[in-house]
């Protein structure tokens, strides 16, 4: 990466080595009891997909 002037990751305008990994999702309130979540997302030759079983317990 090369960075911008001012940039907030390193604050210096030079070549860099990053990695940046992620999977990001926001999910409303969800009411008690069992739900399924299912990701699945494609970009060109890169997918991803993920399942995920949440118990939502009662406050």
């Amino acid at each position: 990466m090369e960075g911008a002037p001012g940039n907030a990751v390193t604050g210096e305008e030079e070549i860099f080595t990053a990695t940046g990994c992620g999977l990001w999702v926001q999910v409303p309130p969800l009411a008690p009891g069992v739900h399924s979540l299912v990701i699945r997302e494609r970009s060109g030759d890169f997918s991803i997909g993920v399942d995920y079983a949440l118990t939502v317990a009662a406050s």
